[in-house]
Order: C-alpha cells, then structure tokens, then sequence
C-alpha cells in the first residue's frame, strides 16, 4: 500500500511540477511579446 501512495504521490507531484513550468514559459514568452508591441503601426 505505501508503493501505491507513492506512484500517486509522485504523479500529482509531475502534473503540478509541469504545470508551472508551463506556466513560467508562457510568462517569460508573453513579456517578450510584450517589449516588441508597437502601438503607433495601428490602423484605428
């Protein structure tokens, strides 16, 4: 039974440790997204 809590464990620990890492790339890529906004070359 402790093997069985640890396999699960160590799921949930991979779902959330992917999890941030997903979601520190996609900050890291909307900032950089960010500095080569230019606002002035809209047609409005």
């Amino acid at each position: 039974m402790d093997w069985e809590f640890k396999i699960a464990l160590a799921i949930h620990g991979l779902i959330w440790g992917g999890g941030f890492i997903i979601l520190v790339f996609l900050l890291f890529r909307r900032l950089k997204i960010r500095e080569k906004e230019d606002f002035e070359k809209r047609d409005n």
